[in-house]
């Protein structure tokens, strides 16, 4: 089920960073879901420490035409607390997401700091539900594909959960320029980053938060 507050996504940092986690061998779930653009494969990975209160989940959709060609790529992390675990303030689940990666504690941290109280609800209650990327083949941008992947895969990745979150959040970030900004593209980037925040505030009526210090 997606989250009702859809429309009150939030971007919240103006740069997106790739989530990477160090042990998301031990599950791993598949399913597979029928397209008017092909077929999505999903695959679910849970990375989770016994030193840790929390669980890390990342569902990835790859979707496949009828050519067999991979044609877009999606995906959505799910951080929660574990069950046996009380409830964890802001501060704690901010040392928690540190040990998993960099960039899943800027998240943090930004929240932290500008919306303390979204960051202890969802977690506690249902999940911190973060989308990570997405990507569509050149020839297949311009339809509606890219949400029917992007949906599709929210959806997946919220799917054994009881509860799902109003919001979710994102770093907006073209793809494109992923490790390539310099002095010499630094506007082009700008425009290119600025094009996309304005799509994701149109399609998906996203809202800013940013941190300036995580700024590329």
């Amino acid at each position: 089920m997606i989250p009702k507050g859809t429309c009150e996504l939030n971007v919240i940092l103006v740069s997106l960073g790739v989530l990477k986690f160090a042990n998301l061998d031990m599950y791993s779930e598949v399913a597979i879901k029928k397209t008017d653009y092909g077929v999505i494969k999903f695959e679910t990975c849970r990375e989770s420490s016994v030193d840790q209160s929390l669980m890390a989940f990342c569902t990835t959709g790859n979707l496949v035409s009828e050519n067999e060609e991979t044609i877009g790529k999606c995906c959505f992390f799910v951080l929660r607390k574990k069950r046996n675990q009380p409830q964890m303030s802001a501060e704690e689940i901010t040392d928690q997401l540190d040990a998993i990666s960099q960039s899943v504690m800027e998240i943090g941290e930004v929240l932290l700091s500008e919306d303390e109280f979204s960051l202890e609800y969802y977690f506690n209650t249902s999940c911190l539900l973060i989308a990570d990327r997405i990507w569509i083949e050149a020839g297949h941008r311009g339809s509606n594909l890219w949400k029917t992947l992007y949906f599709l895969t929210m959806e997946e990745a919220l799917r054994p959960l009881r509860k799902t979150p109003e919001e979710f959040f994102f770093k907006a970030f073209p793809l494109a320029f992923e490790n390539k900004v310099t002095d010499e593209n630094r506007l082009e980037f700008t425009k290119a980053r600025r094009d996309l925040t304005i799509l994701y505030a149109i399609h998906l009526n996203a809202k800013r938060r940013a941190c300036q210090k995580f700024c590329v």
